[in-house]
């Protein structure tokens, strides 16, 4: 089972980021259920409380990152260091990268099209 990686912008608007980048998840869950949808916002939320520096932060979702399959980059990536560090390293480790929800659903139905 193929697992994506969700890039999207944290700091700034916390709580309508995560709910944001929660509801482009749901989407794409319901859209493919044969594929996992990690949202490092939700999974690192226990982390929330630990007091861990946005260094130490990032450093575990890269983690999160490269055991995933590819990359899509969510939200108003191109303005978030996070995100730009997180494209940076799937690039560097030849992810699969996709710079938006919606090109992730148009590669999908190309790829289900040509009967792969």
């Amino acid at each position: 089972m193929e697992v994506m990686y969700i890039s999207h912008p944290y700091t700034g608007n916390e709580k309508e980021n995560r709910k944001d980048a929660r509801r482009i998840t749901k989407i794409l869950a319901s859209l493919y259920p044969d594929t996992v949808f990690l949202s490092p916002l939700d999974a690192m939320r226990p982390v929330d409380d630990a007091n861990l520096a946005y260094s130490d932060v990032l450093l575990q979702t890269l983690e999160l990152m490269d055991r995933c399959d590819g990359v899509i980059m969510t939200g108003d990536w191109l303005c978030s260091d996070g995100c730009q560090s997180e494209i940076a390293s799937a690039l560097l480790s030849r992810k699969p990268v996709y710079v938006s929800a919606k090109q992730y659903i148009c590669f999908r139905k190309l790829k289900e099209a040509a009967g792969a």
